[in-house]
Formats: structure tokens, sequence, C-alpha cells
């Protein structure tokens, strides 16, 4: 069977062989071939490969042969189909390539490792920044649930959040200046780093994890830039800790050895132990902490093994994966795992991009007041523990105008919950000058867990939502799908 498709201004030609199964495409997109057949298109456009219902996206330039490797990682083998999407503009195409008070984050879920089966899952959806012409329609705005004008989302996108910057393709060459793995020169990550950083140099360095599991907390302090990678699925490369806000700083110092580090990384470390029979608190829990602009991740997973069900407070502690307190840091095909405080992204204007990756908890797990753009990655709520958690956190200042941008994500969930999740609830960040917290969600794919009518909660009885105005949102949301979508 052929025939044209015409979308957004440009033409596709599709070929397949026989009908697909309405489960097989994602609404408003058009099938076009099954794995192994040719899709003949031109423009850059947006690409679903799915069956039963579950989708992974990628962006496509020009014609191509629907494979699985197109795509993130997913668990995908046979019988599903490529679908067409939306033309991506240029301008979003250019990044991605073919205590409970009201000013501390309260203490409300434990932090750790989802269920190993959340590894198949892939950092789903689509580049596509720009208020792009697609088939979704205009859904009413409310009180509770406001909707972008599409005059507006145009200063809500990608380019818009990330301004001068332009984030590269990461590189992963074969010949990387140092290697670390079991039988290479460096036995653990954070080795390799600190000769990295010894070096003082200006230019890159890259650093190649082979595939393994590494037990340390990784420190990537200020200095030379550096790409941390690995080479193979994101699965590949495990970097695993567990520790927690509640351990007490001789607790720590059992699990973290100062003598590991050098500079600012040992004085972080030494820190967290001097803290001696006092609790560490969130900032120590981290076990990978970025200091370094321009720091590039790709294909691995960070874990906190921090247990869902600890003893102490119940489980109710927030355990750090990914810290972040750098400009231009880029997150690119990485998974991301915890259950509270999962990705903490701090600093006023500074720009934090995540592009094709994988986040998962269960409470405030993705929080702070720096810039991040969530682009074409899968936002995973654990639903284990707890099962009516806030996904964000933002603490976005009031005078800076980005706080968190979810961009063709796809916000999904471990269990068949319905309306109990939220979207975020705004951090009162007490070390701020006055943090309001922002947070837009476009063209992304709602899952039914997502609570329809109010999905933006209160952080407590006296710091209640603040939407913003229509023309100056502080949260919103435009053109998203699914079942946990605006009607």
């Amino acid at each position: 069977m052929q025939f044209i498709l015409v979308l957004a201004g440009a033409t596709a030609l599709c070929l397949s062989g026989v009908a697909a199964a309405s489960t097989d495409y994602p609404s408003g997109y058009t099938k076009c071939a099954q794995v192994g057949s040719t899709c003949s298109m031109t423009g850059t456009h947006t690409v679903a490969l799915g069956k039963s219902g579950s989708f992974v996206y990628t962006t496509l330039t020009g014609s191509f042969t629907c494979l699985t490797t197109l795509f993130p990682t997913n668990s995908f083998t046979s019988g599903a189909w490529c679908s067409v999407g939306p033309e991506v503009t240029s301008s979003s195409s250019s990044s991605s390539s073919s205590s409970s008070s009201s000013s501390s984050k309260s203490s409300s879920s434990s932090s750790s490792a989802a269920s190993s089966s959340s590894s198949s899952k892939s950092s789903s959806s689509s580049s596509s920044s720009a208020a792009s012409s697609s088939s979704v329609s205009s859904v009413a705005s409310t009180a509770t649930r406001p909707q972008l004008s599409t005059t507006v989302a145009a200063n809500y996108t990608v380019a818009k959040y990330l301004g001068s910057w332009t984030p590269e393709t990461v590189s992963t060459p074969s010949s990387p200046d140092y290697t670390v793995g079991s039988s290479a020169t460096y036995k653990t990550i954070q080795s390799a780093v600190n000769v990295a950083i010894a070096t003082g140099s200006t230019t890159r360095k890259y650093i190649l994890v082979n595939a393994g599991t590494y037990k340390e907390l990784v420190f990537i302090p200020s200095g030379t830039p550096i790409t941390l990678y690995g080479t193979g699925a994101s699965t590949a490369v495990q970097i695993q800790l567990n520790i927690s806000a509640p351990m007490t700083g001789t607790q720590y110092g059992a699990v973290v050895s100062a003598s590991n580090y050098t500079g600012t990384g040992k004085t972080w470390v030494q820190g967290c132990i001097n803290k001696g029979s006092s609790t560490i608190g969130t900032t120590c829990s981290s076990m990978f902490v970025v200091q370094n602009e321009g720091f590039e991740l790709k294909n691995v997973t960070i874990t906190n093994l921090y247990g869902e069900d600890n003893a102490n407070s119940g489980g109710q502690d927030q355990a750090v994966a990914l810290y972040t307190a750098a400009d231009k840091v880029i997150l690119d095909s990485v998974r991301l795992i915890g259950n509270q405080d999962t990705l903490w992204v701090s600093g006023t204007n500074k720009r934090v991009y995540v592009k094709s990756s994988y986040v998962a908890g269960d409470v405030d797990f993705i929080f702070g007041n720096a810039t991040a753009v969530f682009d074409s990655s899968e936002i995973y709520y654990v639903t284990g523990r707890k099962t009516n958690g806030a996904i964000g956190a933002p603490s976005t200042e009031s005078s800076v105008t980005y706080g968190f941008l979810f961009n063709a994500c796809s916000f999904t969930s471990s269990g068949s919950l319905s309306g109990t999740v939220y979207f975020a609830r705004q951090w009162p960040q007490s070390s701020l000058s006055n943090p309001v917290g922002k947070m837009i969600i476009r063209n992304s794919t709602i899952g039914s867990h997502i609570v329809k009518a109010a999905p933006w909660k209160d952080w407590s009885s006296t710091v209640l939502v603040n939407y913003g105005t229509t023309t100056s949102p502080n949260l919103g949301e435009y053109q998203n799908t699914g079942a946990g979508a605006a009607q």
C-alpha cells in the first residue's frame, strides 16, 4: 500500500504492507511502515515507533528504514510500526541530533532504585520545541489547569529557554583521553576525573566508562571541561551508591572516603563526614555531583540505592542521585533512578539540557532553581511506595523567566494509577530571595496517573499554587495528549 501524507507543509510518502491497528500509532500521527520497511518523506518530523498503545519517539529527516535501533532504548523486538507526526521546525531541531515547613523541602518520601523492569521503558517522545502545526486540537484553559495560547507558547520553546546556547551533539570517541574499567588503567570513575581535572587544560577531556557497576560517589569539579560516557545502552554502565539525608556524618564516612578526592571534591566529602553524629542532610545525600561548566554525560545509569521502605522515618527521606550546580550541562541518553529528590538542578540562570533520557522517582524527584529543559525524555513515576506524590518541585526565582520545560516528553508510571499524581508543587527554597517555581509542559504525552482537574499542588496550607498570568505563566501546558491530558 502506498499513500502521500501531507503534514505541516511537508510531504511524506509512506509505504506499508498491511493496515496497522489504531493502537499501533499515536493520535495525530499517520502510520507509515512496519519494522524493516521503508518510509519516504521530506522535511524533519517526529516519528513514533510502537504497538499495542505503547510508543517511543525520535526526530528524523527524510526517508528512513523503520528500525528499532533508530529509537531510544525500548522493548520492541518485532511487530511495531513507525508513524509520522508533526514537522519539527529548524529552531527546535538545531538542538537535537538526526521538614515540612514552607521554606524547606519536606521529607515526604524516600529515595531509591525503581524496579529493574523499568529499564525496558524508553526515553520517549520527539524533539519539537516550537509551536508546530499538528492535529492536537485546542483545549480550554481552566483556573487550575491553565493552557498556553499559541502566541504565548511561542515564547516557551527549547530555544527560548537555552538562549544563546545551542547544545552540541555529545561526542563519544573510540579513543578517549581516559578509560575506566576493571581491566583499564583507571579502576574508578573518580580516579580518571581527578587526573583530567589536574591537567588544568581548557580543552575538553573525554572519559570512557566501560560496562560494569561502579559503587562510588562521583564528584565533577569546575575546571577542565569533561565528557563522561558509555558506548552501549545506558543500562550497561551503572553508577550506584546508598546514601541519604538521615545518615550521620559518621555513617557517611563509612561509605565515602575523602582520600579518593582532590580539591573541592575532597572538601565536599570531608565536610559531610565532619557532621559526625549529626545527619548529613539533602545536599550531602547526592551521589553524583556536577560543578563543571559544560559537563556532558551520556549513556549511563545513576541510581541512589537508598531503600524505598527504609526504617528511618518510614522511608520518608531525601536521597539525591544527581546534583548539578553548573551552566551548560548536557545529560544525553541517561537514566536517573531514585524516589524522593532524584535530580536536583541548582543555580539561578544555570542551564541544564536533558535529552532522550529517563528520570524516575515518586516525590519532588525533579527539583531546584536552575533553568532545565527535558526534551524527548520519559518522566517515570514509581508507584511501589507512594501513589500521590508530585513529580517536580521547581524553585525558580520570580525574576527569572524560565524554570523547567518538558518538551515532547512522556509522563508514565509503574502502576495503573488514575488521577492521583501531581505535576509539581512549587518549592519556596529558603536560600533564595523570591522563589515562585516555574514549569511548563508542552507537546507531551500525559499518563492516566496525573490528577485531571487540578494537577498543580499547593506546597502547604500557607504556600499555595502560584500560576502566574496568562501572558507570563509560572505553570502551564500546551498541546499535550494522552489519558491524563486536559480535555
